[in-house]
């Protein structure tokens, strides 16, 4: 199941403007193989959607909210079996995981799975577009059916837009879709606030 996975996220192709780094950087593809099959033991009792890979993150290291720096510190629990070459650093993916028990990891994916860019700048981030978004909606869905997690929450509104219709009904028939703010752009304290009280009435 995992492997098969995996291996259609590297049949997606790059453009000058969207990069699939699962077809270049064999770390990518270790760590999210490493993540998959730990919450495949772990069980998660709930998700986290955010936007898309940064390119100084998840591009990187593959797991979406991650950043090698944090994987090389005890914040994210060794017992993953992530692997760091570099240090890159990313703040989102600190604060997200500051409010994470190691007890407690999460199923973690994103509305747009590959890193988008400006045309032919990998070293730079930009928004998902809905077509984007509604394209690699398959992969986000057959996650969340493979874990079935009872809670699920939208970082940002374009996490929400990958998870409701048009018309702000779930698309998952039966289940709620909770959103929080997204941690960059100020929005820190109003992400951890949501997060806190979403977990604790779950």
């Amino acid at each position: 199941m995992i492997d098969a996975f995996i291996k259609h996220l590297q049949t997606q192709p790059c453009t000058e403007r969207a990069n699939n780094f699962y077809l270049d950087y064999p770390q990518a593809v270790s760590n999210l193989t490493a993540y998959l099959h730990y919450l495949n033991d772990h069980k998660p009792d709930y998700m986290l959607v955010g936007e898309a890979p940064g390119y100084r993150g998840c591009a990187i290291t593959g797991v979406p909210f991650t950043s090698e720096r944090l994987i090389r510190t005890e914040i994210i629990p060794t017992g993953i079996g992530l692997t760091a070459e570099g240090d890159t650093w990313e703040n989102t993916a600190t604060i997200v995981w500051s409010e994470i028990d190691p007890e407690r990891v999460p199923l973690m994916w994103n509305a747009f799975p590959f890193h988008p860019h400006q045309p032919g700048q990998r070293t730079t981030n930009r928004k998902p577009t809905r077509t984007e978004i509604d394209r690699a909606n398959e992969l986000l869905m057959q996650l969340i059916q493979w874990f079935d997690p009872a809670t699920i929450i939208a970082v940002g509104q374009a996490a929400q837009s990958a998870l409701t219709w048009k018309s702000g009904v779930s698309r998952i028939k039966g289940r709620k879709i909770h959103k929080v703010r997204h941690p960059s752009y100020g929005g820190k304290q109003d992400y951890i606030n949501g997060v806190r009280r979403i977990l604790a009435s779950a």
